[in-house]
């Protein structure tokens, strides 16, 4: 059975072909490594589902917007408005930001299995490890020493996906029922259907993580388990700290004081848009409160780190217009280097993001691209289509 299992995936495997871009070079390259004491470490938080400031406010936001910039900027951080997300989805923003680059532009298409393969998840699976296809952030992690830790909640995680990504060594030696199947050939055969829903299913029948799924999924709260976890693994440089909060997705979690709502638990099917808004924005509180005790934390334990902090794409249930820009309006904070700071603009979009904290990080050549936003439905759709959405 095993051999046929090997044989199988083998066939079915997809090597990318997509353009695999040398970030570090040359002179650059060398110095890094020769300075690499004086490297310092990444956090790359984003925030699904979380809107800007601004159209917190506009929808209705409680908190007063000025005293929250003033906290981040007390603690070393810059908020950068009229920011807008890559792609309007997940799995497509969270994959060019490991690839440096769009994955997928409306001039450049690619087959249905690449684009899995290219799309989050997917490209992190220990699947594409063994096969050597690393994304293009890792790759270029590798080349440099730099060690890439991902941090994740309960649907997204190192343990069901790659545990040599986790950052507890001690549960890398164990295999994980979804770390052997080729993960982007399962989802070919899952489209159109609850593959989320699935996986959580396998995760707590075959894992057996936690007791309950209440218990399970109300220790879930990424940001803080991000800090716990990276206390316990020390303060060393050359990191690379991979965090994805979900906490602002729906169902809701959490309401305004972080209490877990009863309504989760059930699993709550669908909302009135008022009712949406409200729990969406009370979620929003709750969020924001665990980015100032993840500010506190950075200032206190790692002072000198790059950190970005941003969402992957804004509340796109509330707009139906794919061209609507509240869509794919973001909150974008960054913590860099006083020799960066000449970089901050809002070109530091999800990939610039990306490319300006390697550079921070490694007093290397910051290299950002033109910014461009895209709508795809190439994930769920046959007769997709991919277009570049204006933002001016």
């Amino acid at each position: 059975f095993e051999l046929a299992k090997v044989n199988f995936f083998e066939k079915n495997m997809i090597t990318s072909q997509y353009e695999k871009e040398d970030y570090f070079l040359g002179n650059d390259l060398k110095f890094i490594i020769d300075n690499k004491r004086k490297n310092k470490n990444i956090y790359y938080v984003v925030m699904d589902n979380f809107t800007s400031l601004n159209q917190y406010k506009i929808l209705g936001g409680k908190q007063d917007i000025h005293k929250i910039l003033k906290f981040f900027e007390n603690n070393g951080f810059t908020y950068i408005t009229k920011t807008y997300s890559s792609f309007n989805d997940t799995a497509a923003t969270f994959g060019s930001i490991l690839n440096l680059n769009p994955i997928i532009t409306d001039e450049k298409d690619i087959s249905n299995d690449e684009y899995f393969e290219l799309t989050y998840p997917n490209n992190l699976s220990s699947f594409n490890f063994r096969t050597g296809n690393y994304p293009n952030l890792i790759k270029n992690l590798n080349k440099i020493n730099y060690k890439f830790h991902w941090l994740g909640n309960y649907k997204f995680n190192c343990d069901y996906y790659n545990k040599k990504l986790c950052i507890d060594l001690d549960k890398q030696q164990k295999s994980s029922f979804l770390e052997n199947i080729n993960l982007y050939i399962l989802k070919t055969f899952l489209i159109n259907t609850p593959t989320e829903e699935i996986i959580r299913l396998l995760v707590f029948n075959l894992e057996k993580y936690q007791n309950s799924v209440k218990n399970y999924e109300i220790n879930s709260f990424s940001i803080k388990n991000s800090i716990k976890r990276i206390k316990e693994f020390g303060s060393n440089n050359s990191n690379f700290y991979f965090i994805h909060n979900i906490d602002n997705s729906f169902p809701f979690k959490y309401d305004d004081n972080c209490n877990t709502l009863i309504s989760y638990i059930k699993k709550q099917k669908e909302l009135n848009k008022n009712s949406y808004i409200k729990s969406y924005l009370n979620s929003y509180d709750c969020n924001l409160k665990a980015l100032k005790e993840f500010a506190s934390f950075v200032k206190n334990h790692d002072p000198e780190a790059i950190v970005i902090i941003q969402s992957d794409h804004g509340p796109r249930v509330l707009y139906e217009d794919i061209t609507d820009l509240r869509r794919y309006e973001i909150f974008n904070l960054v913590k860099v280097n006083n020799e960066c700071d000449k970089y901050i603009s809002n070109q530091i979009d999800n990939i610039n993001s990306v490319r300006l904290a390697l550079s921070c990080a490694t007093s290397s050549k910051v290299k950002l691209i033109d910014k461009k936003t895209y709508f795809t439905d190439k994930i769920n759709v046959k007769n997709y289509k991919t277009i570049e959405i204006s933002t001016k």
